[in-house]
């Protein structure tokens, strides 16, 4: 009981917009660009949070990146959560920094999950977000990033329903062609 009290009451307040980030802490991953941007975001808007969970060789280096620019009540590493589905759902915004993916299925996860989605622009999400069709695809930096971030905030993002069965089956068919 007393974690359903903090989980709900320590990230998901109705006056924070919450953005969310699933992915291990890699340079691929790239979530010191996230957190950069989450930055100029929480300047503007200071009743936004940045939930990132995942683990990996990072840790360390973004746990200092967010003390050096003193986010440590607005950005949250959470570590390897076994079921991240709560905290997807109840999160307003899906951001994914990647510099690059093999699938994106965390995305794919979010979108499922009828969130908003922010992707920097490499070639899956172009894929999976049907070239902007199902979310908001940006140039892969640190200014475009937050822009994005802050247009969520101050404009909403509206995108068409995800057709996950769709999508799973163009996946497979185009996987059998390759093969």
């Amino acid at each position: 009981m007393i974690y359903k009290y903090y989980f709900e009451n320590a990230y998901f307040q109705n006056r924070f917009k919450v953005f969310i980030n699933v992915a291990r802490l890699s340079i691929e991953k790239d979530q010191e660009k996230l957190i950069r941007a989450f930055k100029d975001v929480n300047t503007k808007y200071p009743n936004t949070k940045l939930i990132i969970l995942g683990d990996g060789p990072l840790k360390e280096k973004l746990e200092n990146l967010i003390k050096r620019l003193k986010l440590k009540k607005s950005v949250f590493l959470l570590g390897r959560i076994s079921n991240p589905y709560p905290y997807l759902k109840k999160a307003d915004c899906f951001v994914m920094s990647s510099n690059h993916e093999g699938q994106g299925l965390a995305m794919i996860e979010a979108l499922i999950l009828k969130k908003p989605v922010i992707s920097t622009n490499f070639s899956c999400a172009y894929d999976v977000l049907d070239s902007g069709k199902y979310g908001l695809i940006v140039n892969n930096n640190i200014n475009c990033l937050a822009e994005a971030m802050k247009k969520f905030i101050s404009q909403g993002l509206k995108f068409n329903t995800f057709k996950y069965k769709e999508y799973s089956e163009k996946a497979i068919l185009d996987f059998y062609n390759i093969i």
